[in-house]
C-alpha cells in the first residue's frame, strides 16, 4: 500500500509523462502493478499467487537509489553489459572448438574414475558442459588423466584409448578459457568502474543545478537576477566544475569569468536562466559533427535563448564588467601599497632629523 500511495503522489504531482521519463519511477511503477495483482489474485491457487509474490524480491533493488556506492556499481554493471556480450561471445566460440575437438578426440575414449556419466566427450552436449566443469577447475586434472588411459586399461582395436595430446588440451583451454578470458570479465568491470568513478567526480547532474538555484536565491532581490559583484562570489561557492569553489587562484578566476557570455540586463544585473545556461554549456562543451543532430540542438538553443549568437556589447557582457572591476581592485591595491611605503619613508626621514 505504501509503494501504491507513493506512486498516486508522484503522478499527481508530476504528470504520467513527466513520471514516466524516469527509469526508477518505471520499475516502481512495476512493484505497484505486482503488489495489485497480488492482492487481486489472492482467491486464486496457492501456486500462482507463490509464484506473483517472488515479485516482491524486486522491492530489495529500490536500495539501490538510497546508497551511492551500490548505485555507481549497479550503473557499472549495465555500462560493461555491451563489452560482457563481446567478451562472452568470444568464450563461447572457443567452448565450440574445444569441444568439436574434444568429441573427436576423446568421444570414444573408456570411462574412468572422473571420466564419468557426468563428465565425457561423447557427445556435444556433455562435451559443452564438460569444459564448463573444466574452466571452473574442478578436478580437471582427474578428467585430463582419463583421458590419456593407455592399455592394458583401454583395448587398442576397440579404439577406447586416450591419447597424450589431452594434456596440451586441457592445459590449453585451462589457460586460454579459465585464466585468461574469464578474468577479462573482472577487468571489464574493474575498467568501467575506474571510469564510472572518474565520470561522477565531474559530470553534472541535478543535485549541482540545485546547488546553483538555492545559492542563486540567497543573492536574488525577487527579480531573478542578482548584482555582477554576487555573481562572483555565487561561483566560488559553486563546487567545481559547475562553479569555482572557494579554492580558486585568481588566474583561474579570470579565466572561468572571460568564458562566460552572459548578458547584463537593463539595470547592469546579472540573469538566473542565462547564466544557468552558460555554466552547462562551458562543462558540457564539444565539438558536434555537422549533420542532421547539430542541427536540431542549434534549433532548439536558438529558440530557447533567440540572442544567444549575437554579439554582447562590452558594455553589456558581465565577464567584461568583471575584467574591468578587477583591473580597478587591481590599481587600487597597488595605489594603497605605495601611499603605505611613502608615508613609511616621510615617518622614517622625520625619525631620522
Amino acid at each position: 500500500s505504501i509503494f501504491i500511495f507513493e506512486a498516486v503522489v508522484k503522478i499527481s504531482a508530476l504528470g504520467f509523462k513527466e513520471y514516466w521519463s524516469s527509469a526508477w519511477n518505471r520499475f516502481d511503477f512495476f512493484i505497484v502493478i505486482g503488489s495489485i495483482m497480488d492482492m487481486s489474485f489472492s482467491f486464486l491457487s496457492a501456486s500462482f499467487v507463490r509464484i506473483i509474490r517472488l515479485f516482491r524480491i524486486s522491492r530489495m533493488f529500490r536500495l539501490i537509489k538510497s546508497l551511492k556506492g551500490l548505485k555507481s556499481l549497479f550503473e557499472t554493471l549495465l555500462v560493461s553489459l555491451p563489452a560482457f556480450w563481446n567478451v562472452g561471445a568470444l568464450v563461447l566460440l572457443l567452448f565450440f572448438i574445444y569441444s568439436y575437438i574434444g568429441v573427436l578426440t576423446f568421444g570414444s575414449v573408456i570411462r574412468g574414475n572422473s571420466l564419468n556419466e557426468h563428465a565425457n566427450f561423447e557427445s556435444f552436449q556433455m562435451a559443452m558442459l564438460t569444459l564448463f566443469r573444466v574452466a571452473t577447475n574442478d578436478e580437471w586434472v582427474g578428467v585430463m588423466a582419463d583421458c590419456t588411459v593407455q592399455p592394458p586399461e583401454c583395448n587398442m582395436k576397440e579404439g577406447n584409448c586416450g591419447s597424450y595430446a589431452s594434456y596440451l588440451y586441457f592445459i590449453t583451454f585451462v589457460i586460454i578459457v579459465s585464466m585468461i578470458m574469464l578474468n577479462l570479465f573482472t577487468a571489464v568491470i574493474i575498467e568501467n568502474f575506474e571510469n564510472q568513478q572518474d565520470h561522477e567526480e565531474w559530470k553534472l547532474s541535478p543535485s549541482m543545478l540545485e546547488d546553483y538555484t538555492d545559492i542563486f536565491g540567497e543573492f536574488d532581490d525577487g527579480s531573478g537576477t542578482v548584482s555582477a559583484l554576487d555573481m562572483e562570489k555565487l561561483l566560488k561557492r559553486i563546487s567545481p566544475p559547475l562553479g569555482l569553489g572557494g579554492k580558486a587562484t585568481r588566474v583561474l578566476t579570470v579565466h572561468f569569468i572571460k568564458s562566460l557570455n552572459v548578458p547584463l540586463t537593463k539595470e547592469g544585473r546579472v540573469p538566473f536562466r542565462r547564466t544557468a545556461f552558460e555554466l552547462v554549456r562551458r562543462v558540457s562543451e564539444c565539438d558536434i559533427p555537422p549533420g542532421e543532430m547539430r542541427d536540431r540542438i542549434g534549433y532548439a538553443i536558438r529558440k530557447a535563448f533567440p540572442d544567444i549568437w549575437e554579439e554582447i556589447p562590452d558594455e553589456l557582457s558581465w565577464s567584461a564588467l568583471m575584467c574591468v572591476i578587477r583591473v580597478q581592485r587591481h590599481w587600487r591595491h597597488i595605489t594603497a601599497n605605495r601611499a603605505a611605503v611613502a608615508a613609511f619613508a616621510a615617518a622614517a626621514a622625520a625619525v631620522a632629523v
